[in-house]
């Protein structure tokens, strides 16, 4: 088996990471540089995920040019010849790769870290499915699974509704979400003036309250937004019961400005299709950092994404709005009893209306107990593989 001759070249001694989601890699990064410090750090992703790791200083090598056929043998092959002390990787669902590093770890003696960046489908992230399967996916968890030596949860609610999914408790840890520590920290440490100039960069002027629509990748490529999936909505039909939201509620358009915040993994298919459908034009808000996003906000709104979770930590207000919810609930917000789920327009309405003009909201902050989550799981791997 063929090999690119830069393996060769690889660092004694190093820490292989690998994510294959943008909420993986996000997760991942406070991790790096904190181990990076004292170990040589070896970070491998896709050609999509490369300017993700490279915003924070940090070279990727693009796992998919390196081996041509990616698969457990391939994998073990590369481990045995470049050799790392250990493997950190993230726990994507949309595709095999980390589930296939887990098992090459193990063939080669290797100690295999995994770190769980949202809470949600958790079974399957160690499962022989992907998400494209779990339409067809029974409740229960699928009977084959593939684990690292160590899972690291977000907190204690994640650890027990993995294990009450049939993962084993000894393997799962509670340390925290590294990402998100790192930006209630950043949303928290912005300048006032700032944020005024950015609300006013994107045209939210005149006293107008900001609505940020932050929505989850549902429709895949090409999907249409007529494609009602197997959680009952799309990001279009949540986007539709906004806007008449917001009609019923500023009819006039002088007090609300909506703007969007695209999934990072989104293709732009949704979007475009919007625009192509005649749709009065939502402004996008994609090149600001997600602090300056969330601290922009006077209403966070989307349906159970880590961004969602992250505007309600930095103490923002938020909606969780799931019109058409037909399966469990996904948000852990909603999970946790910390918000009300909005599942019909009526509640939409409702929880709109009370966030922007009603009373004080109460936002019962729940956050992690670790200090600094990317400290502690680095000093929990620097301590397994024996750093001194």
């Amino acid at each position: 088996m063929a090999l690119k001759e830069q393996l060769f070249r690889m660092i004694d001694n190093h820490i292989f990471v690998y994510a294959s989601e943008p909420g993986g890699v996000d997760a991942l990064i406070p991790v790096i540089d904190i181990l990076k410090c004292k170990f040589n750090v070896c970070v491998f992703g896709t050609d999509k995920l490369a300017n993700r790791y490279e915003n924070y200083g940090l070279e990727c090598n693009d796992l998919e040019e390196i081996l041509a056929d990616i698969s457990v043998d391939s994998l073990t092959y590369l481990f045995r010849k470049i050799k790392p002390v250990c493997v950190l990787t993230g726990t994507g669902a949309t595709n095999m790769y980390e589930r296939m590093m887990w098992e090459a770890a193990r063939r080669c003696c290797i100690q295999s870290f995994a770190l769980v960046d949202n809470s949600v489908n958790y079974s399957i992230r160690f499962s022989d499915k992907t998400l494209a399967d779990i339409s067809a996916l029974e409740k229960h968890l699928p009977n084959t699974l593939t684990l690292p030596d160590y899972i690291f949860a977000i907190d204690d609610f994640c650890r027990n509704e993995m294990v009450g999914e049939g993962l084993p408790a000894d393997r799962i840890l509670t340390f925290g979400q590294p990402f998100y520590y790192r930006v209630v920290q950043g949303v928290r440490s912005l300048d006032y003036e700032d944020v005024m100039e950015y609300r006013a960069k994107q045209g939210c002027t005149n006293g107008k309250k900001l609505i940020l629509y932050a929505p989850d990748q549902i429709l895949n490529n090409g999907e249409s937004t007529n494609n009602i999936s197997y959680i009952g909505y799309n990001e279009y039909t949540v986007l539709k019961c906004i806007t008449l939201a917001i009609d019923e509620i500023d009819p006039t358009h002088n007090s609300l400005f909506l703007m969007a915040r695209p999934h990072p993994s989104d293709s732009n298919y949704f979007w475009n299709e919007v625009e192509c459908n005649g749709e009065v034009g939502v402004p996008r808000c994609l090149t600001s950092s997600i602090e300056l996003a969330i601290a922009s906000a006077d209403v966070v709104i989307g349906m159970y994404s880590s961004f969602l979770v992250m505007a309600f930590l930095a103490g923002k207000k938020v909606i969780s709005a799931q019109i058409g919810l037909n399966r469990e609930q996904p948000s852990v917000l909603c999970r946790k009893g910390l918000i009300k789920c909005a599942s019909s327009m009526d509640e939409l309405i409702v929880q709109l209306e009370a966030v922007l003009y009603g009373a004080v909201y109460k936002n019962n902050i729940c956050e992690n107990k670790i200090d600094n989550p990317a400290k502690e799981i680095s000093k929990f791997i620097e301590k397994r593989i024996g750093k001194n």
